[in-house]
């Protein structure tokens, strides 16, 4: 049986907010950064500069905006309209299907809204630095070209689209 983790398909960072921030001050604040918003999936995503494989991911990273624990369900437009709140950022980088280049850009990002917002970044249930992060994206980018393959290569996007369409374990249900 395959251990799926092992391909880092998605790594989670959280940033927290002590106390519930401006959704509009967070949106223009993304904007700023070039960032766009994805309307259907409501979360902010950051665009690569360089050409994506067509096998790669087209975006570096991905910021969801929470609050009180439930994922924010504004639409661009309705930010001019109300101002609602949010108290935490999930931020998911696809490690897997990025270059390891691209690590530095989704750090970066992390940390311009950390700084900005005066949030906490975890990873797990650690706090981290932007240092820190930077450090523990790339041991694992390492470790999986050691184990699987190349994040962002072609060969380790066909060993993970080989594992689709991915079984339950028996007696799991959910």
């Amino acid at each position: 049986m395959t251990d799926y983790d092992s391909f880092h398909e998605v790594e989670r960072v959280v940033l927290r907010s002590s106390t519930p921030q401006s959704r509009q001050a967070l949106h223009a604040f993304a904007r700023r950064r070039g960032m766009k918003l994805n309307d259907d999936f409501h979360y902010y995503f950051v665009d690569r500069r360089d050409v994506a494989e067509a096998y790669q991911a087209i975006s570096v990273g991905a910021f969801f905006a929470l609050y009180d624990g439930a994922r924010n369900e504004d639409y661009e437009e309705d930010f001019t309209e109300s101002d609602s709140r949010w108290d935490c950022l999930e931020a998911e980088y696809l490690l897997a299907s990025l270059p390891p280049e691209c690590i530095a850009v989704f750090v970066r990002e992390c940390g311009a809204f950390a700084k900005r917002f005066a949030l906490s970044m975890y990873r797990g249930s650690s706090v981290v630095s932007e240092v820190d992060l930077q450090a523990e994206l790339q041991q694992i980018a390492l470790e999986l070209s050691n184990t699987h393959g190349d994040p962002g290569s072609k060969w380790l996007a066909i060993e993970i689209k080989m594992t689709y369409p991915r079984r339950r374990p028996t007696g799991d249900r959910h």
